[in-house]
């Protein structure tokens, strides 16, 4: 799970940032990405011996997913906060 939160993150982030400019695209595109390579995933461990795919383990990788995607928007949310308080603080000086 901790592996599709970091993909979500990266793909949103990184390689869609640029592309898409509005957050809700990238991040929908980043759940796309990231579902499908769950879904990749699991299709791979059926062909493996003693493994079989699990549509269990499909949910916790789109659950990891909505998490990095949630955690991106949450610290870019964060880092604006902060942006503008020390904007303040340079408009102000005795704050």
């Amino acid at each position: 799970m901790k592996l599709y939160a970091l993909v979500a993150h990266c793909v949103r982030l990184r390689a869609l940032g640029a592309w898409l400019r509005t957050p809700s695209a990238a991040a929908t595109y980043a759940c796309v990405i990231a579902s499908a390579c769950g879904v990749l995933d699991e299709w791979n461990q059926s062909f493996v011996p003693g493994r079989f795919a699990s549509l269990t383990d499909i949910a916790l990788d789109v659950a990891g997913v909505a998490l990095g995607i949630w955690l991106a928007a949450w610290m870019g949310s964060r880092a604006q906060t902060i942006q503008q308080q020390v904007e303040w603080i340079k408009v102000d000086p005795r704050l």
